[in-house]
């Protein structure tokens, strides 16, 4: 699963059928990016902080997968 973050749109999340590695993708400095509900950036500029319960809701209702909110669970979990 990837955060895809960008200066002129919130953040979202693409390819979410990938549970075996979670990580953001920016184009340029976390200041520079525009944030939303599904994350929120340290003031270190460095990390992302998810936020779960939305990210759940989010890749459950793009996903075609029935064991994909178990599967993201267990991801989170492991993390």
């Amino acid at each position: 699963m990837i955060v895809l973050l960008a200066p002129d749109v919130p953040p979202t999340l693409t390819d979410v059928d990938r549970l075996d590695r979670l990580h953001a993708e920016s184009p340029g400095p976390l200041a520079d990016m525009m944030v939303g509900s599904l994350c929120r950036f340290d003031p270190d500029g460095e990390h992302v902080w998810l936020d779960i319960a939305v990210a759940r809701a989010a890749g459950a209702d793009v996903s075609d997968d029935d064991g994909w909110t178990d599967r993201f669970d267990a991801m989170i979990t492991y993390a």
